[in-house]
């Protein structure tokens, strides 16, 4: 959805004389670069192919998709899926741009270098004389001679499935997991409905909650994306549990603070992203009122684009 925020703001807010002087240009120009993830390439080509403009500016664009693509991510699981079922939206992009003979070499190298190395296993094709996903939905874009064939894959190593760390296991996950689901059932029960201490109790106890999430850092034993996973799905957990309005306020405030400071804007947005989207969606007015207490980019882009209702 970001990408398709960027191509509304691309489309609307800049005169003509600023896109051919290339300031719309420069502006697109790192949501094209910063590509982390071949599940970004789908939504960027989108984003390309209904923006009208002058020619120096499509070919620094292009030329930038080009480059972004033409590497290894190391990330097999979402090269395999970032085209399950959408290949043709790929190569209908490139078939259709005058650019074709370019975009189609810098697609060959992306998918030899991402289906050359190392695979997870179940990226393995079933029978012996089949090339492997994602290659085998592109092959038909190449010539004949430069066409892959099951022979450039006989030497890939396809390891077997990762072992998954349970946040189950995590000792800090264990303590507020414990916190939380005594501070929930204390609440919960019939007989404490109307009983302003035990309420008060309740509050009480999500402030315990809240500090306990606050010192649970990123350390030797857990990376900061895991501890970010389950630290967002509890705030997220504790929102509609709250009524109070000003209880309400600070677990958003808390987790807004926590959003806004957290290192995973720059190691893996989509993950950020996804959260804090979610947050905006679950109380917009709360969050808009909120978020100017914190100086983060990405809130203010966010609060501007809904505000032109995008």
């Amino acid at each position: 959805d970001i990408y398709a925020s960027v191509a509304a703001v691309a489309k609307d807010s800049f005169t003509p004389t600023e896109i051919s002087d290339g300031v719309r240009g420069l502006f697109l120009l790192p949501w094209i670069e910063n590509m982390q993830s071949p599940t970004q390439i789908l939504p960027i080509m989108e984003m390309l192919s209904g923006l009208k403009g002058p020619a120096p500016e499509r070919q620094l664009l292009i030329n930038a998709l080009e480059r972004a693509v033409n590497r290894s991510f190391g990330d097999d699981l979402s090269f395999s899926h970032a085209f399950f079922r959408a290949s043709y939206k790929a190569s209908q992009f490139i078939n259709s741009a005058r650019e074709r003979e370019e975009l189609t070499m810098a697609w060959r190298d992306f998918l030899a270098k991402n289906s050359s190395g190392p695979r997870c296993l179940e990226s393995k094709p079933k029978n012996k004389d089949d090339l492997p996903h994602p290659v085998a939905e592109f092959n038909f874009m190449f010539p004949e001679e430069k066409r892959f064939t099951v022979e450039d894959f006989v030497a890939v190593e396809y390891r077997g499935a990762p072992k998954d760390k349970l946040y189950l296991d995590s000792e800090m996950y264990k303590k507020v997991s414990l916190l939380f689901k005594a501070a929930r059932e204390t609440k919960n029960r019939p007989e404490n409905k109307d009983d302003k201490s035990a309420q008060l109790e309740w509050q009480t106890k999500i402030s315990d909650v809240l500090q306990a999430l606050d010192s649970w850092k990123a350390s030797a034993e857990e990376t900061e994306s895991e501890v970010f996973n389950p630290k967002t799905v509890f705030y997220g957990s504790m929102i509609p549990e709250v009524a109070d309005p000003e209880m309400k306020a600070a677990v958003m405030r808390a987790f807004m603070r926590y959003l806004a400071g957290s290192p995973m804007q720059k190691d893996s947005f989509i993950e950020w992203f996804y959260y804090t989207r979610w947050l905006t969606g679950k109380d917009p007015a709360m969050f808009d009122e909120l978020a100017p207490d914190f100086p983060n980019p990405n809130f203010k882009v966010m609060r501007a684009t809904k505000k032109l209702g995008l």
